[in-house]
This record gives structure tokens, C-alpha cells and sequence, in this order.
């Protein structure tokens, strides 16, 4: 496993292609973003979010919401009518997690175990994620960087904490399947996103 650290405000092309490339390659990265850090893999690879679960501990009926590059990206998964994308387009990029229905029969519902009809989706207002999602060009996992049960963190300190991984020496102990960590040291405390379900016919907020 690597850490590598990255400037959140003049990300490291380089480093954005090496995170991808793991992403690409069926690997778990823990990333920062708009809000807390999160852990990501590929949301197409069936095996890459078995190992997200496994990192997590978290109970396979609880869905992954997953980060696009645009509304176009997000169309080929999800159904959108004229008022949603506007929505959308409203919200996005920004602090927000949309739940739209699934579009067709054809979407990788694989990503999500207990919500097989919907996804939820992010667009994260922050260069490292919009730079990841250009460079990888499909969607990829937006959870917290923790423990199931146990909160988010913008402090990479406490987000390897939580997952049992040593920063000086990061492979003994090591969390079974976390491949990079993209270290941009403390965020700016901000609250989790704001989850919005658009499945029905008006918007209906989940969290604040």
C-alpha cells in the first residue's frame, strides 16, 4: 500500500493518474473530498466494491453511493426526467447526494445490494475528484473513509486510525484491501453531503 500527498488546491496530475490506474486495476483507494474522506473503487467492478464492504464492515443491504463525472455520465445509469436534470444541474457540483431511478434494466445494478432500483450519485465541488473522474472515465464508490457505525473524517490521522493502518509503517498492521491513500492532510470541517431522493414525484431530503 502507498500514501501519497497531494495538495487539494493544485492537485498532482501525476498522482491523480496513479490513484486512477488502481481504480482501473480492481484496487481500493481512500481519497479527500468536498466533505470528509472517502474510499473508492471502481462501481463497475463487482469485486473491487466486495472489498469496499469488506473495508467498511458495512452490512451488504446498505447501497454505495458512487461519484460521476456529469450529467451525462449519469444519464447512462440513471432515469431522469426534465425537472430532475434541472435539479441536478442546480445542485451539482456541490455538498449533495441525489437518488435517482435506476434508467433501464442494462445499468451495473451490482453496486448496490439493497436498493436494486435506484442510485445515488455525487459530484463533489473539489479539484482531486473532478480530475479523478476526467482521468477515469467511469464512476467510482463516494463512502466514508470508516468503520460502519463509526464517523467520517476530514483528518487522514484519524481516518488511518480508524481503519488500522500505521502511517510510518502503513503495511504492518494493514487494512485488507486498501491499495493507495491520497493524503491531503486536515479538511476544512464541513458537514456530510445532503442526500436528496428524487425517485418520487417531488424531492424528498434523506439527511441534512
Amino acid at each position: 500500500m502507498r500514501i501519497i500527498k497531494i495538495n487539494s488546491d493544485n492537485p498532482s496530475l501525476e498522482t491523480i493518474k496513479i490513484a486512477a490506474k488502481v481504480l482501473k486495476n480492481g484496487g481500493v483507494i481512500i481519497y479527500p473530498t468536498d466533505t470528509i474522506y472517502g474510499l473508492g473503487a471502481s462501481a463497475l467492478d463487482k469485486n473491487s466494491v466486495k472489498k469496499i464492504y469488506e473495508v467498511k464492515k458495512r452490512p451488504a443491504t446498505k447501497p454505495l453511493s458512487i461519484v460521476v463525472k456529469d450529467i451525462k455520465m449519469a444519464k447512462k445509469y440513471c432515469a431522469m426526467s426534465k425537472k430532475q436534470e434541472e435539479i441536478f444541474s442546480s445542485l451539482l457540483p456541490g455538498p449533495f447526494t441525489l437518488i435517482f431511478k435506476k434508467c433501464s434494466d442494462k445499468c451495473p445494478s451490482r453496486i448496490f445490494t439493497g436498493y436494486k432500483n435506484t442510485f445515488s450519485v455525487r459530484i463533489p465541488d473539489y479539484k482531486i475528484t473532478a480530475l479523478l473522474a476526467k482521468e477515469l472515465k467511469i464512476p467510482f464508490t463516494a463512502t466514508s473513509a470508516n468503520i460502519s457505525g463509526l464517523p467520517g473524517s476530514g483528518d487522514i490521522m484519524e481516518v488511518l486510525k480508524q481503519l488500522g493502518i500505521n502511517k510510518k509503517n502503513p503495511n504492518l498492521p494493514r487494512r485488507l484491501g486498501i491499495d493507495l491513500v491520497l493524503d491531503a492532510g486536515v479538511l476544512p470541517k464541513k458537514n456530510s453531503s445532503t442526500i436528496i431522493d428524487l425517485t418520487g414525484n417531488e424531492p424528498k431530503i434523506i439527511r441534512k
